[in-house]
């Protein structure tokens, strides 16, 4: 079964306050890991996450090259999690028919923006 997102996008108004621009709940596959580490004097808490969008999405197919930057909000164990997409690769399968058939998502995790 799929799991479903939010990808949202913010922009700055004049006064240099944030908004969401455009958001949309897409279809998708969400893997992530939590770690811990100790280097240097410093507790280090690393989270790496990755996701495949559908990219039969209309929001998913009208920004696909602009998918990096926008905010990626997940729900699992009754948690918001936020992450910033870094990049979005679209794959394709240039052996068989050269057809565009997904998008995976690098993600990194950020603090929740105050609407």
């Amino acid at each position: 079964m799929k799991d479903e997102c939010l990808l949202r996008e913010y922009r700055t108004n004049k006064y240099g306050e944030m908004f969401v621009y455009d958001e949309a709940k897409v279809p998708c596959l969400f893997n992530f890991t939590f770690s811990q580490n100790h280097s240097n004097f410093v507790d280090n808490e690393i989270s790496d996450a990755t996701a495949y969008v559908d990219i039969d999405d209309m929001f998913v197919n009208e920004n696909m090259m602009r998918l990096e930057g926008m905010y990626f909000l997940f729900n699992r164990y009754g948690q918001t999690l936020w992450y910033k997409i870094t990049k979005a690769s679209v794959g394709r399968t240039l052996l068989t028919d050269n057809q565009d058939n997904n998008v995976f998502l690098n993600l990194q995790k950020t603090v929740p923006i105050k609407d």
